[in-house]
This record gives structure tokens, C-alpha cells and sequence, in this order.
């Protein structure tokens, strides 16, 4: 990962604070890297016996619950070929299981959607994050980013309902560091998509240690909601704490991070107003740490990065 030394500033702009001083980092280019597809068969061309080769598939019953091959944009009654439906009737989990992930690195993981029924929560794709979310696939599929702690993706249908998907995508995610003071205000602004896939955002974690301890704050589309959604968190030896959880009734054109000693606060921008999401958050954990690390999907691309140091 790419490190800053806080004596030599990020290159940008350096526009003026209110205090009269400039940004440790601005930036409106990032150096995020998406490596190549993971998946032998990202478009379900091929089967065996009903199977998509290259998954382990587990739990099935007959006319109960069933990973099948159909066409797109059909149910599991169809008789097309190259999609992947994954449909039950009960909560009795079916899955579909493939080793690709090695432990504490960073992935995107996709699927295209092409019909739907059933309840939004009803499929989840599991990558073992130590510190996000269940990611649920919506009705149009799911882009979601996060830490592996293992090394399997699962698909995993445990309620009445079904996913039809066109293609998928697993791709490894070289996260872009910053080193900057733990008393800080970090600022992401931001041009949003109208209608992503669900759990589509971005990850940005501040006074980082290391993947097992730190602060994270998670920004995505809830695909239980349809709404934007934050969560803040602690990570403490990979056990996370959620200190907020709450949608955000509007589109914000930025997200903002305020930590200060043992305080921590989150702002929506939601038109040319700052409003704080949530209630300050007081615990004491790495409060002198100063690594951030930033990832996000490919389709949520932050316009811009700023950090500045406070004092109160």
C-alpha cells in the first residue's frame, strides 16, 4: 500500500481552511487498484449435472431448493442456459461455495441480477469480512467491497425467494494509504449513482494499526432499505463494534469523519449543509493512531478526498 509522510503533503490544491490552513491531502485521483478476475467463469457458461463447474454446491432438495441453470431474466421454472438461479421455498439454506480469498486482503465481489423474487435479505454472499455488513443480493445484484478472513465466497439462500444471475465477478483490491495526524477531519465528497446494486459504497478506514484494529466507517446502498446508509465501527483484535447504524433520509454530496481525542462524529452534506448523522461516539480506542486506508466499489468512485488536521 502507498504511504504518505505528513512532512512531504499530498500533492493537490492545498485550498485554505477556515483556520487558515491547508489540507494534509486532497485529492480528485486515486490510486485504488482492481486486479484481474478471479472467477475461471464469470458468465456461467459452463455446467455439470445441473451444477456450475467450479462451485462446490451444497444442501439441495428437488423441487425444494435449487441452484439451476436457466436463461436470463428467467425464474427457476426456465429452460434457457448461462445464468445461475438460486431459489427455495423454505429457510432451510442451499449454497454454492468457491475458494478464492486469501486472509486480511481486500476484494470486490459482484453479481448482475436479472430477476428477482422473494425477500431482499433472502441471498447473501458471504466473504468472511471481519469488519462489515451481511451483503445482501438485491433485486439487480449486489457490488460490495470488503476484508477476507478466509479464504471461501459463499452464496448462501436460507429464505423463500430467488435470484436469477447473469454473470459474477471476484477481484483482489490494493487499498490506497494515508498517513495523517489522529486528530483529523476527514471529508469525502461525492457523485452518487441513482440506482446502484446493493451494499455499492465505499470503505474508509481511519487511525488504522493494522486489519484487525481500527476505525472503520462503511457508506452503502442497503438493499433492505434503497437507501444510502452509515456505519461506524471499531475493531478492536477483529472484533468489531457497531457504534452507528442508520440510513440517511437524503443523497449526500459528501460524507464527512470527525475525530478528535476519544470523540468521534459522522456528517452527510446534504445540499450545501453539513448534518450530523447520528450521535457523537465517546470511546477511547487507538486514539493516537494515525493510518487511514481507503477502498471502494468500482462503481462508487469518490470525487474527492480531503484530510485536515483539528484540534478540538
Amino acid at each position: 500500500m502507498n504511504a504518505f509522510n505528513l512532512r512531504r503533503r499530498v500533492q493537490g490544491p492545498g485550498i485554505p481552511t477556515a483556520g487558515g490552513s491547508s489540507f494534509l491531502v486532497d485529492l480528485s485521483a486515486f490510486s485504488v487498484v482492481f486486479g484481474p478476475e478471479l472467477l475461471a467463469d464469470p458468465l456461467f457458461d459452463n455446467w455439470s449435472g445441473d451444477n456450475p463447474v467450479g462451485w462446490t454446491v451444497n444442501n439441495e432438495s428437488a423441487g425444494v431448493r435449487e441452484i439451476t441453470e436457466v436463461g436470463s431474466g428467467e425464474d427457476h421454472t426456465g429452460a434457457g442456459t448461462g445464468s445461475c438461479c438460486i431459489w427455495d421455498t423454505g429457510t432451510t439454506f442451499c449454497s454454492m461455495v468457491q475458494a478464492l480469498f486469501t486472509a486480511n486482503q481486500f476484494y470486490q465481489v459482484k453479481a448482475a441480477a436479472s430477476a428477482s423474487a422473494g425477500a431482499s435479505t433472502a441471498v447473501r454472499m458471504d466473504i468472511g469480512a471481519l469488519d462489515l455488513r451481511s451483503r445482501h443480493v438485491g433485486a439487480t445484484g449486489i457490488s460490495s467491497v470488503g476484508l477476507a478472513k478466509g479464504t471461501n465466497l459463499i452464496l448462501v439462500i436460507n429464505a423463500v425467494g430467488e435470484r436469477t444471475l447473469d454473470n459474477a465477478s471476484v477481484k483482489l483490491v490494493t487499498p490506497q494509504a494515508f498517513d495523517v495526524p489522529a486528530n483529523a477531519e476527514h471529508t469525502l465528497f461525492l457523485s452518487l449513482p441513482a440506482s446502484p446494486p446493493s451494499d455499492s459504497g465505499i470503505s474508509y478506514k481511519y487511525r488504522y494499526q493494522d486489519v484487525l484494529n481500527h476505525w472503520t466507517l462503511e457508506f452503502y446502498r442497503a438493499s433492505t432499505l434503497d437507501k444510502w446508509s452509515v456505519e461506524l465501527r471499531s475493531i478492536s483484535a477483529g472484533v468489531n463494534t457497531v457504534r452507528i447504524a442508520t440510513p440517511v433520509a437524503y443523497v449526500p454530496a459528501g460524507i464527512r469523519i470527525r475525530a478528535v481525542g476519544s470523540t468521534h462524529q459522522v456528517y452527510g452534506l446534504n445540499g450545501a449543509t453539513w448534518e450530523q448523522i447520528g450521535p457523537d461516539v465517546t470511546v477511547s480506542h487507538l486514539d493516537a493512531q494515525t493510518g487511514s486506508v481507503l477502498v471502494y466499489t468500482d462503481n462508487v468512485v469518490p470525487d474527492r478526498l480531503t484530510v485536515e488536521a483539528v484540534s478540538s
